[in-house]
């Protein structure tokens, strides 16, 4: 992987077709074609719950069936965009009944309580396509899932193309906080996916692009770019209706040796805290770099030079 640094038009030619491609994935245009993978449930990277839920279809025939499947997955959607679901959702028909099989973050997750506006209508579609009353189960639990907001000392928001729970993250243990656990609404709440969802594009981009690596990184990076605004208005928000301190992850890969030891904010360009925040090694506190003025967190470069 090269370090950034092209010509300012290159940049900007780059960053417009970053910006068109993950507009385009986000709104699910596909560029190529589509591989059929097996029926198969990846496992999910952190801690969940492995469920199974069924839905015994009210009528037959494949109009009925695709119809199901239809509401189904727009049923499943809702879920994740609500973070009552982590990872991804696995369908498929067995004796006549479709099922899935999925992750969510904690016992009570699909409880009605945490519906949002989408997940009850979608619901309630699905139910009236059912000829008895659809029902999940847990296959698997773990109790270490997640972590409620309780006595949090701060959150932070974070994710890359790897992640598959939430974006925000309990600031003693790290541990990430199912968004509907959060005092926000739906609309804060599907708004928080959506950013996690571009985070992790331009995250892959910077990774597998090659040419556009460095305009991607560049949003990633940057404190003032489109993408790194959009989180830390986002965490702002959080902050005000939760009561809660909530800092943003800024992502620190290049770096040159001699700027790094000056050991300030890239947004206010004022000292680094000194001081740990209490949180724990596994949370905030493990961070290299932390702004509480601009709540930012950040990491040591990976690859310096000297130059």
């Amino acid at each position: 992987m090269s370090a950034p640094g092209s010509a300012a038009d290159g940049r900007s030619r780059d960053a417009s077709r970053v910006t068109e491609i993950i507009h385009a994935v986000h709104e699910g245009v596909q560029f190529g074609p589509v591989v059929q993978t097996p029926l198969v449930m990846p496992l999910i990277s952190s801690p969940a719950m492995l469920c199974e839920y069924e839905f015994p279809p009210a009528g037959t025939g494949d109009e009925a069936r695709r119809e199901l499947d239809d509401w189904v997955g727009a049923l499943f959607s809702r879920y994740r965009k609500n973070g009552q679901v982590w990872g991804p959702v696995v369908t498929g028909w067995v004796d006549g009944t479709l099922r899935a099989t999925f992750h969510v973050p904690s016992p009570d997750a699909l409880d009605d309580k945490h519906q949002s506006k989408g997940v009850a209508t979608a619901l309630q579609k699905v139910t009236g396509l059912c000829k008895a009353d659809p029902s999940w189960r847990v296959v698997g639990e773990d109790d270490s899932a997640s972590a409620g907001v309780g006595d949090a000392k701060a959150l932070f928001l974070k994710t890359d193309m790897f992640s598959d729970t939430s974006p925000v993250y309990e600031g003693s243990e790290g541990t990430p906080v199912p968004l509907f656990q959060l005092p926000i609404d739906w609309h804060a709440r599907e708004n928080l996916q959506s950013w996690m969802r571009r985070v992790q594009l331009h995250d892959e981009l910077w990774i597998n692009s090659g040419r556009l690596e460095g305009a991607a990184y560049v949003e990633l990076s940057d404190p003032a770019s489109m993408l790194a605004a959009e989180g830390r208005e986002l965490a702002r928000n959080l902050e005000e209706t939760s009561g809660i301190a909530t800092y943003y992850f800024l992502k620190h890969y290049w770096g040159r040796r001699e700027a790094d030891q000056l050991d300030v904010c890239p947004s206010c360009k004022a000292p680094w805290a000194a001081e740990p925040l209490g949180t724990g090694t596994q949370g905030i506190d493990s961070f290299a770099y932390r702004c509480d003025t601009c709540r930012i967190l950040s990491e040591h470069a990976t690859a310096t030079s000297q130059d």
